[in-house]
């Protein structure tokens, strides 16, 4: 998140929004983060995943994950409730967005 914010008060500086950067100030007292390289999953680790979680209740985000690349709250988050059948008891999930 500082480095979002940083970014931000940098080109704020840039197009002479603000006179300085705020972040700057707290850049030494902030954890260095140490970027690591990504590690995706083979095919064949993939279909040993699908394959161990087949009969479990998390099967379902697992295909979803591993087909868009998404985060595990991203999955967590998706709702299909506005793909059921409109007299499916569990239509209206009542809050958020609905796919």
């Amino acid at each position: 998140m500082d480095r979002i914010l940083s970014a931000a008060l940098t080109r704020a500086v840039e197009q002479q929004l603000i006179g300085r950067n705020p972040c700057d100030a707290f850049e030494k007292w902030l954890p260095k983060v140490e970027r690591r390289e990504m590690a995706a999953l083979t095919p064949e680790q993939s279909a040993h995943l699908l394959h161990a979680v087949r009969h479990s209740r998390i099967y379902w985000p697992v295909p979803v994950g591993l087909a868009t690349g998404a985060r595990r709250g991203e999955v967590l988050a998706i709702r299909l409730c506005g793909s059921l059948p409109q007299d499916h008891p569990h239509r209206d999930c009542g809050r958020g967005p609905v796919l």
